[in-house]
């Protein structure tokens, strides 16, 4: 007897007991398939006693609606994850999957690939991937096995000048959510000037963090209290002048608000850094080497001291090429 089952062409939808999406989601998977990651919660709250009988349990639920299409993969006490085959209809296909609450997990699936295009003397070829990212960016995608089914991406999001304001290492946190580094430019556009610690969102999917700086802070306040939560950021000083030198740098957290490492820029003075000059006899003996002392004259180093947060200091000279000439500290 033959057994056929659906392909998954349309929109259904199918309830899977004791388990919770934590928040509706919406999923594009390219027609090659791939992998799915949701966060859950369970009903009990831990995981059942033995976690392959549940995911024989969930399967079987899955496959007389949408057949070998969508499986489950692993399962944890936070996180789901689900195996998509690929999609070898003409038609974008949409999965919905639904757990004991209205919270919803939604993948949608273009259709067949096209046939593969020549490759540009580069050896790339364009991707079969659909995504649905509003906004200016560029993804980097790493895959992790050698059948490209296993990947993760980090996306750069631009601003209307074309500078980068928001990096998003989607799923990278401890549970599955993005890591979000947010990027603020001062009046000259530096981007260091104040450089915030990226920090675990709320979102799994390819999408812009609305107001960054906000959960950063709300982040880093549950986790260590409002005073470091406000100052989970470093920063840079610069002094007011064309030459742009750093004149300061302070550390996260509450204890460094007042309390920084500075920098005085200034050049040498007269007998103050010895020269030491070793001079040769005439090739190719060079026999009769002589060792000269004297001083490098008055202003022909540059001289920068750096202070640190407990009173230290290292002092270094450079020549007007850059070159190091001494280092010491005090």
């Amino acid at each position: 007897m033959a057994i056929h089952l659906p392909v998954c062409t349309m929109a259904q939808e199918i309830t899977i007991p004791q388990i919770a999406f934590e928040d509706p989601m919406e999923e594009y998977v390219g027609s090659e398939g791939g992998t799915v990651t949701a966060n859950v919660t369970y009903t009990p709250s831990n995981i059942p006693y033995n976690p392959e009988q549940y995911i024989e349990q969930i399967n079987n639920a899955l496959t007389p609606e949408y057949g070998t299409c969508i499986q489950v993969q692993q399962i944890n006490p936070t996180t789901i994850v689900f195996s998509v085959m690929g999609n070898t209809t003409s038609d974008e296909r949409t999965i919905t999957i639904q757990g004991n609450t209205s919270k919803t997990l939604t993948i949608i699936q273009d259709g067949s690939p096209s046939p593969d295009p020549e490759p540009d003397p580069g050896g790339n070829t364009p991707a079969d991937i659909k995504f649905n990212i509003s906004g200016n960016w560029i993804i980097k995608r790493t895959y992790t096995d050698a059948t490209a089914t296993a990947w993760y991406d980090d996306i750069t999001f631009y601003n209307g000048l074309g500078y980068p304001d928001q990096i998003i290492q989607r799923g990278a946190s401890s549970t599955g959510k993005n890591m979000v580094t947010p990027i603020v430019y001062d009046a000259h556009m530096r981007e260091d000037a104040t450089t915030y610690l990226p920090y675990a969102g709320n979102n799994t999917t390819h999408i812009r963090e609305s107001s960054p700086l906000v959960a950063q802070q709300t982040y880093y306040t549950g986790k260590y209290g409002s005073a470091d939560g406000a100052r989970a950021y470093t920063q840079k000083i610069y002094e007011a002048s064309t030459l742009g030198r750093v004149t300061g740098q302070r550390k996260s957290g509450s204890a460094y608000a007042s309390k920084q490492v500075t920098y005085t820029h200034s050049t040498n003075a007269a007998n103050e850094v010895l020269c030491l000059k070793v001079s040769y006899g005439t090739s190719p003996s060079l026999t009769g080497a002589t060792l000269n002392v004297s001083y490098y004259p008055a202003s022909s180093l540059y001289k920068t001291t750096a202070t640190d947060e407990d009173g230290g200091q290292k002092i270094e000279y450079k020549d007007f090429k850059g070159n190091v000439v001494l280092e010491r500290s005090l």
